[in-house]
């Protein structure tokens, strides 16, 4: 009997999961709930205590027009499953004065612990 799912001593990665239905379905499930939540920036006021602060300069970014190819919930929703199928996502934040977020090609990015 030929089997389609990965066994023991099988490599598992990215596309050997998302050929398991439920494997994706799990990953969706989640990144479409985390997707659709509202992201709030906070500042700290006198007291220590951390209010909302939507007049931040990322808070647009990040809840309404994170780029021009994706709306929010499509960004947030491929940050969920980089993270869940990966373990990580690096968005990037370029300039001194941001406009957009981008996604990255995680093959091309490289951790250096201790740098």
């Amino acid at each position: 009997m030929e089997r389609s799912f990965p066994g023991p001593g099988d490599l598992v990665n990215d596309r050997t999961i998302l050929g398991l239905s439920t494997a994706w379905r799990c990953i969706s499930l989640l990144s479409e709930t985390i997707a659709s939540l509202a992201i709030m920036t906070y500042k700290r006021d006198s007291d220590g205590v951390a209010r909302p602060f939507p007049e931040h300069a990322l808070y647009r970014i990040l809840n309404d027009d994170p780029n021009y190819d994706q709306t929010t919930f499509d960004f947030w929703h491929f940050i969920t499953c980089s993270i869940e199928m990966r373990g990580n996502s690096y968005p990037v934040l370029p300039g001194a004065k941001p406009r957009k977020l981008s996604d990255t090609n995680q093959s091309r990015v490289y951790q250096r612990y201790g740098a």
